[in-house]
């Protein structure tokens, strides 16, 4: 009798405790939209993305060993990126100097144990990842708002362009793509049998798209587009009155979208720069001079702490790369971009076999801003992409 009356409450407990998970999970993936904001000013210390996730780890700390597991399913990700990881913290060492102590990428490593936690938290909780997703839309729809009422707002002098906490532009730029690409998706599943549901995901596109064209980001505008322009192709509608209301919905959101580009002082003329000059904002000539320094180190690469010798030297201050694929040459050369790009195709293959086999085009839709960042910002430290990584990967228990 008493058995029974513990297990009874020991299995109410387990319960809770899933509930408490996916609910900490929910509020860190809204938090990541305001992933640098330190309302305490600790000088980075403290964000309230980081909060969120130290509330979310710690609500796995009992079952760590099964969330920190390499289960054999997803050794084909995680297996390259630890020696991805290990390698450039060997090459970290060797090329230790006055101007970079630092050997330990810890952001980098972080982000790596994150993933690992999600593809196992994925796997226990099945659907909780993509749920998770659409909190983080709505984490960007909450930004976008308030964006409207001037809250967190910090507008360049020099350009224009807005940001948000502190954040990088193409940051928070991208954030707001990729959120309308989960709304758009999300609103394309519903099938418009639920009428609340449907208006739910579609009103907050316009809010996202409006803060995304304020912060000037020409990668995040042309990720957005290239995804709806590859859902009108791709995806399958059952009903023809679904299909005809998807496609006016879409025409209409395009209509609006471009109108608004070309009356935003801040995207447009920086469209029409690019236009007129082909400039990419410094990236071309920061590539132009490290190019011979990668030849010069193309096997073994020089590490983070190498590069900012060289970046000293050449620039007079730290410059950042703003291309992923040059920038894990340039730390672990060929070595390490095997590993990392290994990683990387297993990523797009999945996300391919999601679709041909799922009828499930998100993994693909996301990939386009991910791919965006990677040939011209960072993504190594940044959550946003790291998450996108797992929810693709996670999808490989489905076959």
């Amino acid at each position: 009798m008493y058995c029974h009356y513990g297990l009874t409450i020991f299995i109410k407990l387990k319960m809770k405790l899933n509930k408490v998970r996916i609910f900490l999970l929910n509020l860190f993936f809204i938090s990541i939209n305001f992933e640098i904001w330190d309302p305490l000013n600790t000088g980075g210390i403290f964000s309230i993305s980081k909060l969120f996730g130290y509330l979310f780890f710690s609500s796995i700390l009992t079952d760590l060993g099964y969330f920190l597991k390499i289960k054999k399913i997803y050794s084909k990700y995680i297996v390259p990126l630890l020696l991805f990881f290990g390698y450039l913290t060997f090459v970290n060492i060797i090329n230790l100097n006055f101007t970079s102590y630092y050997f330990f990428s810890a952001s980098i490593f972080q982000n790596i144990i994150l993933f690992i936690i999600l593809l196992n938290f994925e796997y226990r909780y099945p659907g909780s990842l993509l749920k998770a997703f659409l909190f983080f839309a709505y984490g960007s729809l909450i930004l976008s708002v308030l964006y409207f009422f001037g809250i967190g707002v910090e507008i360049a002098e020099f350009g224009g362009r807005t940001t948000m906490f502190g954040d990088n532009e193409n940051n928070v730029g991208i954030r707001m793509a990729i959120s309308t690409i989960i709304f758009w998706r999300f609103f394309n599943q519903s099938e418009f049998s639920n009428f609340l549901k449907t208006i739910l995901y579609l009103f907050p596109i316009p809010f996202l798209l409006i803060l995304l064209i304020d912060t000037g980001s020409r990668v995040s505008l042309i990720s957005v587009s290239l995804a709806l322009m590859f859902s009108f192709l791709f995806i399958k509608k059952k009903y023809l009155t679904s299909k005809l209301l998807f496609i006016i919905c879409g025409v209409i959101l395009l209509f609006y979208g471009i109108n608004f580009v070309f009356e935003s002082d801040v995207m447009g003329s920086r469209i029409q720069k690019t236009i007129d000059d082909g400039t990419l904002a410094g990236r071309d000539e920061i590539w132009k001079r490290v190019t011979p320094f990668i030849l010069d180190n193309l096997i073994f690469g020089v590490g983070n702490s190498g590069y900012s010798y060289f970046s000293f030297k050449e620039f007079g201050n730290l410059k950042a790369i703003h291309n992923v694929f040059i920038e894990v040459l340039v730390y672990t050369g060929i070595i390490g971009f095997s590993l990392y790009s290994y990683f990387f195709m297993k990523i797009i293959k999945n996300s391919y076999r999601v679709y041909k086999k799922m009828n499930e085009i998100l993994p693909i839709l996301l990939l386009i801003p991910i791919l965006g960042l990677m040939l011209s910002a960072q993504l190594l430290n940044v959550k946003t992409g790291w998450i996108i990584f797992a929810y693709i990967a996670s999808q490989s228990k489905t076959f």
